[in-house]
């Protein structure tokens, strides 16, 4: 209490002295070359800000939709009617998951894969009871006319991991609690 009562009593004078001050106050000390290039930037924007027409917001709102108007149609360029991507194959929003290259800084451990969203919720959800951070990045191979398959792949996954030796020993214990042959793959996004 005693400490707030001494930030009061040393703040209240600033406040009385300073509440006051015009716009354009500036102080009488010698200013130093950034100083007078921020009062020369306000002062210029608040002259840009006064040649601005604010009655007639109609083209500003017209901009913005055509805008807005643009971005389903390049998604769906971007995706099959689904909403996986035709570039990675994964569905968006899912971390791409892919092989591990020098480019790779992110790794995850590939558990199990289902044709089942449903079993691969149950699964992760295994996982997870098993103190693994697992999550599912559901994917379609993308084909040789770069086209999608019909089928998804619901891998589980355990990660993300910064560290190639964070992983060995995790992969080896996940693969002889769960008898599964996981694998160390890059991960994305």
């Amino acid at each position: 209490m005693i400490l707030l009562v001494a930030i009061v009593l040393l703040l209240v004078p600033f406040y009385f002295d300073y509440r006051n001050l015009p716009d354009d106050y500036v102080s009488t000390g010698h200013l130093n070359s950034v100083e007078s290039n921020l009062f020369e930037m306000r002062d210029s924007l608040k002259e840009r800000m006064n040649t601005i027409d604010y009655t007639d917001n109609s083209s500003i709102s017209q901009i913005a939709s055509d805008r807005l108007s643009e971005l389903p149609s390049k998604m769906r360029e971007l995706a099959d009617t689904e909403n996986y991507s035709l570039d990675s194959g994964t569905l968006f929003g899912e971390p791409v998951m892919g092989p591990v290259n020098e480019k790779t800084q992110v790794f995850a451990i590939r558990v199990k894969s289902f044709d089942s969203l449903e079993d691969a919720r149950f699964f992760r959800e295994t996982l997870r009871d098993n103190g693994h951070d697992a999550f599912i990045s559901s994917s379609k191979e993308v084909l040789a006319d770069n086209t999608l398959s019909k089928v998804v792949d619901h891998g589980v996954y355990v990660g993300p991991f910064l560290k190639i030796a964070d992983i060995d020993e995790v992969l080896e214990s996940i693969n002889v609690q769960f008898g599964v042959e996981s694998s160390m793959v890059g991960m994305s996004q």
